[in-house]
């Protein structure tokens, strides 16, 4: 039944962002791939933690998240680089993807070291962790598709944006940052969880502001 449950935010979730997209930009087969890429790269961590042990010690906390923001980035900079992810909104739902997949697994193998959870922990963690792991790649995710932007325009010899540019550095700092705030910070867990989503939410709302404006201007 923990189980379920730490799979139930990460389904509500995806299936709502994904309701949102008009224009059908991402298909169920990619959705479900980025998924499993998520669950790959989580793996991929797991192992790495696995290896290094202890040797971070007291800077776990801040070292861990910015390897698994890096490695989640890989599948979403893959399908950037290949135009597959060339809008806000398809951006967004795709990170979210990846993020969620990487949850699961966490949320699955966190179950399996303490399978002495209680529902409402079990509920609490799975929401906190998933919201937090698809936020911060969903903000990853846009940071790159202006990146690839910016890169394609460099490569067409027309001039760099160099606010697109600026946002894209601004966001990949902040979703490092506010995931290794979460993990690091240690006060009341509502309070922080409260906090940290927040400010994803503002981010990534900010963020379709500004795209907004850019391509109306356009």
């Amino acid at each position: 039944m923990l189980f379920v449950v730490s799979l139930l935010p990460v389904a509500i979730y995806i299936a709502w962002v994904w309701s949102i997209d008009r224009f059908a930009l991402v298909s169920a087969r990619l959705l479900a791939q980025m998924i499993l890429c998520g669950l790959m790269t989580a793996l991929v961590c797991y192992g790495l933690f696995r290896l290094t042990g202890d040797y971070w010690g007291q800077w776990s906390d801040v070292v861990n998240p910015v390897v698994e923001e890096m490695v989640k980035a890989i599948p979403l900079l893959v399908l950037a680089s290949r135009k597959r992810m060339v809008f806000f909104i398809d951006s967004v739902i795709l990170g979210a993807a990846v993020g969620g997949g990487f949850s699961i697994l966490e949320n699955l193998l966190y179950l399996l070291h303490d399978d002495s959870l209680g529902f409402g922990t079990a509920l609490f963690r799975g929401l906190e962790v998933s919201l937090v792991h698809m936020g911060c790649s969903a903000i990853v995710a846009t940071a790159l598709m202006f990146i690839v932007r910016q890169a394609e325009r460099r490569s067409s010899r027309l001039t760099v944006k160099k606010a697109d540019a600026s946002l894209a550095i601004l966001l990949l700092i902040a979703s490092t940052a506010l995931h290794v705030a979460h993990n690091a910070l240690h006060f009341n867990p509502l309070a922080q969880t409260v906090t940290v989503i927040g400010l994803m939410a503002l981010l990534l709302l900010g963020t379709y502001q500004y795209d907004s404006n850019q391509i109306h201007r356009s």
